[in-house]
């Protein structure tokens, strides 16, 4: 039989345990710094597409073979500004854009990536890595989808 104390002593001391489990669990959640979304349109037309709303990104390499393309570090408020920033952001981040085409139902269509790191100026020495909260990495896949859609629009409309 397990004494009454013991019992007492095992609770307080998995108590600390649970909580940081269950904390950590609610910012993975609530963060991300990956973002996967499938859209319809050849390989071609998704990477044309893909270049042309990272237009204003500083490139640092584009692999065509990989259809990867990584960007230089930008810093915060540089090119693209999250809505209702209370406080001004230190630091930068860069952002690679990844895309595997193939198919869905015998529909051409790719996946396109978007991960976004960020790094804060080091505090007494260590540096932090932190995670995005997903807007910039959303208005981007939605600006892909829009200029897939004028492309696919104006292929229909021209004239031979």
């Amino acid at each position: 039989m397990i004494s009454t104390k013991f019992k007492e002593e095992l609770r307080m001391l998995l108590k600390p345990q649970i909580i940081f489990l269950l904390l950590s669990l609610s910012l993975a959640f609530q963060s991300r710094a990956t973002l996967k979304e499938s859209v319809f349109g050849s390989g071609p037309e998704c990477w044309s597409s893909l270049q042309a709303v990272i237009i204003a990104y500083p490139i640092a390499s584009t692999d065509e073979e990989k259809y990867v393309i990584q960007t230089k570090k930008i810093r915060y408020k540089e090119i693209w500004m999250p809505p209702k920033l209370i406080q001004a952001q230190s630091g930068s981040y860069d952002l690679r854009f990844t895309m595997l085409p193939g198919s869905i139902d015998g529909i051409e269509a790719c996946q396109i990536q978007v991960e976004k790191t960020i790094s804060n100026p080091p505090i007494q020495g260590v540096r932090q890595e932190m995670k995005s909260n997903g807007l910039e990495e959303l208005s981007l896949i939605y600006r892909i989808k829009r200029e897939l859609k004028i492309q696919r629009l104006l292929k229909r409309n021209s004239f031979p």
